[in-house]
């Protein structure tokens, strides 16, 4: 089962299809300005370049690190978590945090 506290478990869980439309929520739920600052903090990432009007390049890059993160064989979570890393970000945490939300609250459905 789930753990509805560990976002990173609950979106391992999931396919790549079922994280992007997650994230895509995710995004689309965010103010103006949190998606502002989400994309900023994308756009540090010399391979991200997303325009934070356009939810779906902004969820898919978003789940592109996240699904990056899971294939790492160091340490995902100290990838994405660490000092440096993107979800070290409040702002990031917080998209990642409500894309589990979507993909927790699906699961329970079924």
């Amino acid at each position: 089962m789930t753990n509805a506290n560990d976002p990173q478990t609950t979106l391992q869980q999931t396919s790549p299809e079922e994280q992007r439309a997650a994230m895509l929520q995710a995004v689309q739920g965010m103010s103006a300005e949190q998606r502002a600052q989400l994309a900023q903090v994308l756009n540090q990432h010399p391979e991200t370049n997303v325009e934070p009007e356009d939810h779906d390049a902004v969820a898919g890059a978003l789940a592109q690190h996240a699904q990056t993160a899971q294939q790492d064989t160091e340490s995902p979570l100290q990838s994405v978590f660490g000092s440096g890393g993107l979800f070290a970000n409040p702002i990031a945490k917080a998209a990642l945090v409500a894309a589990a939300g979507v993909i927790g609250s699906k699961l329970l459905r079924h």
